[in-house]
């Protein structure tokens, strides 16, 4: 029912809605004053004439306006009858402008760009500080052909098994809703990601090593938090994944890039590692060994034991992002960096994003042992758990042999694939009629995981090279 009274405001009923009649009426008449509508001091209709024109009871009309007047919305004046309060209670908490109408988008995204002259920025932190002034993510035009890295073919995964793990744990009771009593994440998943670990990339750990997060960013935000403070020093891969760079410097490290090159990070040769002239002052090493990123490139033995011997000569720690390493297609998988470590120097980072899908949001950090407790206490103050019935979901997953067949089929998909792209390289770099492009392609790294990378010369400059990109 719909009922206007000679004031500005017209009450809109709806019997069949599951809100409550006079939680309607609260909600419209706060509205309407919030919004201007009905304006400060403005005299409401009595209790009784309000209920006759809505054709509801006066009790109904009484349970609003009470709790607008306990809220400081209205209030009775005696003999008067009910008025608008001079000054609302949300007027202390929001401008007017932010009340009366959505700011257009254009406005919104002016906002966002002058906030740089925002004196609320002056409150921020030293890390909420050092964020403002990282870059932004990305997205790509509609429309353009993209090689940039992103995702696997979302479109073969198995679906249909994964939603029949999610129901089967819904259904079967409600333990899924509440707070976990695990810190380091849902045991059966930890046992089942232990077992498969050892298998497909032979880690050496127990369950109980085993942290699961949100994915490799939450792992590496985790990691940094914990190991270091401001300005202490951590090398990374060069070139590396710029992710894991703008985590590191958003935690305020030092950042120290080491050559990589076809035998992987460079360690006791010229210009590595163990040379730097502060390399006893670095912490932390940032790694992808098994399928370094960008490059492809597989880091040789030696320099694996190289590496080793180093962090544990120095005191340093090895972070090992094994992000997409189920994927070779050249022959098995390398052993992990971390079944090597005799001296439990190696913190492990897994995801499923790849082998699956990036919305699962489930990845998992393999710790030392003297480090297991600091790590689930950090998980704990940064979000308490990673959703229950997802991890559930997955261990049934794993443990039913779904993954393993998954990433099997997507092994023979993904090789296709590659070799189609490498073919068209090839073709498109032959070609008589290209004047850009030289005819010799040069092929990065070893055939695995989900990119490639490709040298194409050019006749353009160095400079004009990296003005492109």
């Amino acid at each position: 029912m719909n009922k206007s009274f000679g004031w500005d405001l017209v009450i809109d009923l709806r019997p069949d809605s599951e809100t409550a009649l006079h939680r309607q009426i609260y909600d419209q008449i706060r509205q309407a004053i919030l919004t201007g509508r009905v304006r400060s001091h403005q005299k409401l209709p009595a209790s009784r004439q309000l209920a006759t024109h809505l054709g509801v009871s006066r009790t109904t009309v009484t349970l609003s306006y009470d709790q607008l007047i306990s809220e400081g919305y209205l209030q009775t004046k005696l003999g008067a009858g009910t008025f608008v309060c001079a000054q609302v209670p949300d007027s202390f908490l929001s401008p007017a402008s932010a009340i009366t109408s959505p700011a257009p988008s254009g406005q919104v995204l002016e906002s966002v760009a002058t906030a740089e002259q925002s004196p609320l920025t002056e409150l921020l932190s030293a890390y909420g500080d050092r964020l403002r002034h990282l870059p932004e993510a990305t997205t790509e035009p509609e429309g353009v052909l993209s090689f940039r890295y992103w995702q696997p073919d979302v479109s073969l995964f198995p679906t249909d098994q994964w939603q029949r793990c999610i129901n089967h744990h819904r259904t079967a009771n409600a333990a899924w809703m509440g707070y976990s009593s695990d810190s380091l994440g849902h045991k059966p998943l930890r046992i089942e990601i232990a077992n498969y670990i050892a298998q497909t990339r032979a880690v050496h750990c127990h369950p109980d090593q085993i942290l699961i997060t949100q994915g490799t960013q939450q792992a590496l935000s985790l990691i940094a938090r914990v190991v270091l403070d401001t300005g202490e020093a951590i090398a990374l891969e060069n070139p590396g994944y710029l992710s894991a760079r703008k985590v590191f410097s958003s935690h305020g490290a030092t950042l120290i890039p080491v050559p990589v090159d076809n035998g992987g990070l460079r360690i006791n040769e010229q210009n590595g590692l163990a040379s730097h002239s502060v390399s006893r002052r670095i912490k932390l090493v940032y790694v992808t060994p098994s399928h370094q990123f960008p490059t492809g490139v597989l880091m040789a033995l030696s320099r694996r034991l190289a590496l080793l011997q180093w962090a544990h000569q120095t005191n340093a720690l090895i972070i090992e992002d094994d992000y997409d390493s189920e994927f070779r297609y050249g022959g098995r998988p390398i052993p992990a960096l971390q079944g090597l470590d005799t001296h439990q120097r190696v913190l492990y980072v897994g995801t499923f994003s790849k082998v699956m899908f990036p919305g699962v949001q489930l990845g998992y950090i393999v710790l030392p042992p003297a480090l297991v407790t600091v790590f689930a206490q950090a998980k704990w103050m940064c979000d308490r758990q990673t959703s229950l019935i997802h991890q559930a979901a997955l261990a049934d997953f794993i443990a039913h042999g779904h993954l393993a067949r998954h990433i099997r089929r997507m092994r023979i998909v993904y090789a296709q694939r590659r070799e189609v792209l490498i073919t068209a390289l090839e073709k498109a770099t032959q070609s008589k009629g290209s004047s850009t492009v030289s005819r010799s392609l040069e092929i990065l790294g070893d055939p695995a995981g989900l990119h490639l990378m490709a040298k194409l010369p050019t006749a353009c400059s160095s400079n004009q090279q990296q003005s492109d990109q």
